[in-house]
């Protein structure tokens, strides 16, 4: 199976992309504003920096751990984070749909506390 690693150079994507490889899994990491030796650049906001990733690597599964997550900075730039973590996650998604890919997106309580839906 091949997995699509999207948001690899944050905190929660880089352990979980170093575990991947340590167990010898066919994984393309993506980083968009923190560059890493190894990782492929992926700005969601742009379709076609999307289809050339699942052009380049045809993923079968895409686990998104990457967005806009600094919680003071998006609050100041509501439009921004919008573009980033909804609009650009729906971009990803409906990539992910048009190949039959599985989709897992994990978030913060920052962004969903589990109390509202």
């Amino acid at each position: 199976m091949k997995v699509l690693l999207v948001g690899a150079s944050g905190v929660l994507g880089r352990r979980l992309y170093n575990d991947m490889i340590l167990k010898k899994f066919n994984v393309l990491g993506t980083y968009c504003g923190h560059a890493y030796e190894g990782l492929f650049h992926l700005d969601l906001r742009d379709r076609r920096s999307i289809n050339r990733i699942f052009k380049f690597f045809k993923p079968d599964f895409i686990l998104l751990t990457g967005g806009l997550t600094d919680v003071d900075y998006c609050e100041a730039h509501p439009k921004l984070a919008k573009e980033i973590n909804v609009l650009g996650t729906l971009n990803l998604i409906n990539k992910a749909k048009e190949l039959k890919a599985g989709f897992l997106f994990i978030s913060t309580d920052y962004v969903f506390d589990g109390e509202n839906g």
